[in-house]
């Protein structure tokens, strides 16, 4: 209770300097001409922290695991990704049937042509790409031991365990075909994984025997190196 108590009451402070107050960031201009601008970019910066991402969760849990667990790391990337949705459209004519598929991102899902007028179903894409702030677990991040900073480090990683179907997804399937069949053991043996989740259970979603191909979970390493490429 010792550990508990000293844990949540440093994070509690800690977390105060991010939770207190309506604005995370705050751009100051530079002339008077940046007055505009810099309000547009603290309004922005303020509702991609706490709108589209929760960060008050996201410190918290950074600053908890930093305090138990050497570090906590936080991790900001740019999601690219898309929605769509159906939208009915009832008696058009072929011209603007025309110009409706004529905006960027529209096409036709089901259209029906009843005595020259078109109604039905056509599918609209929107770009919803942002900025993502989230978490990345202590025993899926490594750095070389001697490091003091995350900005003057030779070697970072961040690992996952990913399943092949999602791999799918994101590389080519001429690259995903290199990955050797053998059982892959690396999170289910690493100390840290173990400790964090020895009360959970045996089962901790690694086991992929006896599934199909498509769901078996491989390791997979994101690395950072300083490189003089000169």
């Amino acid at each position: 209770m010792d550990v508990y108590d000293a844990v949540e009451s440093m994070k509690a402070q800690l977390l105060e300097t991010f939770a207190a107050g309506n604005k995370t960031v705050r751009f100051s201009p530079q002339n008077g001409d940046d007055v505009q601008m810099a309000e547009v970019c603290t309004e922005y910066t303020d509702y991609v922290a706490h709108r589209q991402n929760d960060l008050y969760s996201v410190m918290s849990d950074a600053i908890h695991d930093g305090l138990i667990a050497r570090a906590g790391i936080v991790r900001v990337y740019w999601k690219e990704q898309t929605e769509s949705h159906l939208e009915y459209v009832e008696d058009l004519t072929e011209d603007e049937l025309d110009a409706v598929l004529a905006e960027e991102n529209t096409e036709i899902e089901e259209i029906e042509e009843s005595l020259g007028f078109y109604s039905g179903d056509i599918r609209v894409t929107q770009d919803t790409s942002q900025v993502v702030i989230e978490n990345i677990a202590p025993e899926s991040f490594l750095i070389e031991p001697q490091a003091t900073a995350l900005d003057d480090v030779l070697f970072c990683a961040h690992r996952a365990t990913k399943t092949i179907t999602e791999l799918r997804q994101m590389y080519d399937e001429d690259l995903i075909d290199k990955i050797s069949d053998h059982e892959d053991t690396e999170m289910e043996t690493d100390p840290e994984v173990l400790s964090r989740h020895e009360e959970v259970g045996s089962d901790r979603g690694f086991g992929a025997s006896g599934y199909q191909d498509q769901v078996r979970a491989v390791t997979c390493y994101e690395c950072y190196t300083m490189m003089d490429i000169e």
